[in-house]
């Protein structure tokens, strides 16, 4: 694993669950089709033009997924994993007699938990959020209902208390419900592309990488997709994503995904890089892309530069002369971010 500490490489992870995503929630009308982020499917797929795509010329093409199902505030990746999350606790009778629901987040899951914990019943929606969490996403936050209090160790202050009477914390960085909520969309990336060789995703929870990551493995016959799995440099804050450090908190399979062992690959990227690749992919090419989506795609130039010097690209294709396609996730838009914007390019 690259520039991970060892104790990551030794740390035990719980295995990635055998059961999968309830499928029932793709077909079935409920009172909460509103509010059904899965209605919004198949994602959008955006094709970078050459002058974000410098390999373009060797055969390779890089699609942005798009995965913002609604308007703001639900503009944002994490409403699938919390309607789902939040629908199978109320299907199976968890949410009786819970008035409040307490989360850690950096700031995505607490916008769709505030705007949809009220479908189900719940009152009142806590988020502990990192201290360096922008002034301007807890605004959003708060906008939504949701009360939001910084603090270290945020996400394990949103599972004690979670054990409180009449609370319940739905513990995104534990709960298997958080990947599976992905599922369907891996294999739906897979039927738009006709066949992925490089997957690349940033490591907030894990959920994502996990989720779209198993199933396009579970849909590649040959066993051939690459998994790209992207953090920030340690002390460095990008939102949605964390460092090695803070990734100690996450109790999700991430590490198996990235595993070399599994044609994975784990790589660091700087802050303002990250802002520097979304401002441009946003600004000049008016795609709706925040500070993770730019973390990725400066890891995805990184890779495929590295594989240009050492004659390796060609290890992506699936056969000779095959084209190169490589997906990765735009989980929210950049409106959240104005300030560091401002604040990096001045």
């Amino acid at each position: 694993l690259r520039a991970l500490p060892k104790i990551f490489i030794a740390k035990k992870y719980m295995r990635i669950a055998e059961t999968t995503f309830n499928s029932d929630i793709l077909k079935t009308t409920t009172k909460f089709d509103a509010v059904n982020p899965y209605r919004t499917l198949p994602a959008r797929l955006e094709e970078l033009p050459k002058g974000l795509n410098p390999f373009m010329d060797e055969g390779v093409k890089i699609h942005m997924a798009v995965l913002q199902p609604f308007e703001a505030p639900l503009n944002t990746i994490k409403t699938f994993p919390v309607f789902y999350m939040l629908h199978e606790a109320y299907e199976r009778g968890k949410l009786h007699g819970k008035k409040t629901v307490v989360e850690g987040s950096s700031g995505n899951t607490g916008k769709a938990l505030g705007k949809l914990a009220p479908y189900f019943g719940i009152e009142e929606t806590i988020i502990y959020v990192h201290e360096s969490t922008s002034p301007e996403k807890i605004r959003l936050m708060e906008d939504v209902g949701a009360e939001v209090r910084p603090i270290k160790n945020s996400v394990e202050h949103a599972r004690n208390e979670g054990n409180k009477q009449g609370y319940i914390n739905l513990g995104q960085y534990e709960n298997p419900r958080n990947y599976m909520a992905y599922q369907p969309i891996g294999r739906m990336l897979w039927e738009q592309t006709q066949g992925i060789d490089l997957f690349v995703a940033g490591i907030g929870t894990g959920g994502t990488l996990i989720g779209i990551g198993s199933a396009i493995r579970e849909e590649d016959p040959a066993n051939h997709v690459t998994t790209l799995g992207v953090i920030p440099k340690l002390g460095e804050a990008i939102p949605g994503i964390r460092d090695a450090n803070r990734l100690q908190e996450v109790q999700l399979p991430w590490g198996d995904v990235v595993s070399p062992k599994n044609r994975g690959i784990l790589r660091t990227i700087s802050r303002e890089d990250a802002y520097q690749k979304s401002y441009s992919l946003w600004k000049d090419h008016n795609l709706p892309a925040g500070p993770s989506a730019g973390a990725q795609l400066a890891a995805i130039h990184e890779e495929l530069q590295e594989r240009r010097e050492t004659n390796t690209l060609d290890d992506l294709r699936r056969k000779k002369d095959d084209e190169i396609v490589v997906v990765f996730i735009a989980p929210d838009s950049y409106e959240a971010y104005q300030q560091e914007y401002r604040n990096l390019t001045g």
